[in-house]
């Protein structure tokens, strides 16, 4: 980030800060808080009581109103209640920014690291101008989140080092509670000294802290698995992903233009997914018919377009219902579960080029048939339709004649509107101006999607 950006990240977490203090709210910025509030180096996770949790939405929603930023996620990640926040803003090179953070309220002690709110809160600190765990706090927190994750870099040996030396007595209390005494001496050898064998350390001190936190208490792992049905209901009802295609004739830039957004918005979604034509849960026709000649065939049937003439009524009918069930099985198993996991998937065309072009995909079949079955095909969220001239279509690529590209121009004019959630994107301008239009479009839409999870008072 440069000055501006950081300082926009500054002011932001300052007023966030001020807001939660003077409200008397009790929290806590958990690990990597050291370059706060002037840098992001990571997620800023928050333990926050349930008061807090409470007045979380709003409290964001007037940062984002005076700070010109975009709520764009609110996830639902932990049990029992624990929320993931991405604040979005246009940066000086008109790209854009996220500020991600977390807040976690656990009064029952069941969320992955075992560690309730009341605990993490406990004899809080002050750190500049926010509040961080106590030493001993911090120390068993990031002990337990690293036995769970079972990886243990050497960063967090340097700082679990540093916090022991602060308070060894407070920390080895905790550990007592959650690991037991006999894994007191492992742990402390672990953190201070002990380099070879981490791997089977880490698997058995996990292993006990799973028996000793639940086999005496039975009653908080059926609460858990009952809030995580709630919370995978929660998630599937309100998926908080987001799938988009593009649509264009030849030349108009799709995969370049697709790539960067995904660059561009990486940090906004959990994951991002690219898909060429179709979800691909169904293998290609030729594979299943003749997997060994498959080896040396090309998986892509629009290399070359128009060249290869038609296969025949038959043979072509049975390729698009094929096609056209993989759009179905595929959108269920494949799109609708990577947009629950708060994916950004980007399709590079879609069911919609059986509407334009058949010929590129070797289609003999009647036009009226893809239109017959499109109200069955699942929707994109978006559809963006890439539009330019057919001449310079014609210059940046010359697989298609100029006369069919007139008529494909024609044919995507007349009928992108009808096709919901469609927007028109005119690509006569340099690449980084029509990607910036297309990520504000896609942060709106975002917006749009986050604003009724929010609770504002």
């Amino acid at each position: 980030m440069n000055m501006v950006e950081k300082n926009i990240v500054k002011h932001v977490l300052s007023e966030l800060f001020k807001k939660l203090e003077s409200e008397g709210i009790r929290y806590c910025i958990l690990h990597s808080y050291e370059t706060l509030p002037e840098v992001l180096i990571s997620d800023v996770d928050i333990a926050i009581e349930k008061r807090g949790l409470e007045r979380i939405d709003s409290i964001l929603y007037q940062l984002a109103d005076s700070h010109d930023l975009k709520i764009i996620q609110k996830l639902y990640y932990d049990v029992p209640a624990c929320y993931y926040y991405v604040l979005a803003f246009w940066g000086k090179v008109s790209v854009p920014k996220f500020i991600q953070l977390d807040f976690l309220n656990d009064e029952l002690g069941i969320n992955k690291y075992f560690l309730g709110s009341e605990i993490l809160l406990y004899k809080r600190r002050r750190y500049k101008n926010f509040y961080i765990p106590s030493a001993s706090v911090e120390a068993a927190y990031l002990t337990i989140k690293k036995v769970t994750k079972r990886k243990f870099p050497k960063t967090t040996f340097k700082k679990l080092r540093k916090l022991y030396q602060e308070d060894n007595q407070g920390f080895e209390q905790l550990i007592l509670k959650y690991f037991g005494r006999n894994n007191l001496v492992s742990l402390k050898e672990l953190i201070l000294s002990k380099t070879e064998g981490r791997g089977e350390i880490l698997k058995k001190l996990y292993l006990s802290l799973m028996f000793r936190y639940y086999l005496p208490r039975p009653q908080k792992l059926f609460l858990k698995v009952l809030w995580l049905i709630r919370r995978l209901v929660t998630r599937i009802i309100n998926p908080t992903g987001l799938i988009m295609c593009f649509l264009a004739p030849d030349g108009a830039g799709k995969s370049t233009i697709a790539k960067q957004i995904l660059t561009h918005l990486r940090q906004g979604f959990r994951r991002t997914l690219y898909i060429h034509w179709r979800p691909g849960v169904l293998p290609p026709p030729r594979r299943v018919l003749n997997p060994k000649k498959w080896e040396k065939m090309t998986d892509d049937i629009t290399v070359a377009p128009h060249k290869v003439p038609p296969q025949n009524l038959l043979i072509s009918l049975i390729r698009f219902f094929y096609y056209t069930l993989d759009y179905i099985v595929g959108y269920c198993f494949k799109l609708k579960i990577a947009k629950i996991k708060t994916s950004l998937v980007v399709i590079d065309r879609y069911y919609y080029d059986f509407l334009f072009d058949l010929r590129r995909f070797r289609l003999n079949i009647p036009k009226w048939l893809p239109k017959l079955l499109l109200p069955i095909i699942p929707k994109p969220d978006m559809v963006v339709y890439l539009h330019n001239t057919p001449e310079e279509l014609y210059k940046r690529k010359q697989e298609l004649t100029l006369q069919e590209l007139k008529r494909q121009v024609n044919e995507y004019q007349k009928m992108w509107s009808k096709l919901p959630n469609a927007y028109q994107i005119n690509t006569n301008k340099p690449i980084d101006e029509i990607t910036s239009e297309i990520v504000s479009l896609i942060l709106e839409k975002k917006t749009t999607q986050t604003l009724p999870l929010l609770k504002i008072d």
